[in-house]
């Protein structure tokens, strides 16, 4: 399958991704990950943020952020190739970890500035910096933002 017959491709349920050729199925279709993609489209985030957002890191490899946002400038593009500021996924229960580290690894590589995780069930979040690390509050210097677990997991 080419990036366009991809870009085109009708699916249900969460939008796969793409990775050299081969469509991968996402999973999340749990309620504990439909609910805090919920919940992460109600903060006060800086930018542009879509959900569900595929993102091409690099030629032949699209992924779904659950939420990404843009800041300070709207992507121009329906399927931005540019990079965002801000990356949220979502962990679901049938995720294995390592594919999701590696998911993450793959953005800051590709220059997002803030790679942010949450655990629903593990009423968790996670950072991808220069290491992996659970933190309470997810926070960005500038724009000034500051989420902490009880935002996240009690609203």
């Amino acid at each position: 399958m080419t990036e366009q017959e991809y870009l085109t491709l009708r699916h249900e349920g969460l939008a796969p991704e793409y990775r050299d050729g081969e469509v991968v199925e996402r999973y999340g279709d749990d309620f504990s990950h439909g609910s805090m993609r919920a919940t992460l489209a109600g903060l006060p985030l800086p930018g542009y943020g879509a959900m569900s957002q595929s993102i091409r890191l690099r030629p032949g490899r699209w992924v779904v952020a659950d939420l990404a946002v843009y800041y300070p400038d709207e992507p121009a593009e329906d399927y931005p190739t540019t990079t965002p500021f801000l990356v949220i996924e979502v962990l679901a229960r049938q995720d294995r970890m390592m594919e999701v580290l590696s998911k993450l690894a793959e953005y800051r590589e590709f220059g997002v500035t803030h790679v942010w995780l949450a655990d629903p069930p593990g009423r968790k979040l996670y950072v991808m910096e220069s290491e992996f690390r659970q933190v309470t509050t997810w926070q960005i210097q500038q724009p000034p933002l500051r989420i902490s677990a009880e935002d996240v997991f009690d609203s």
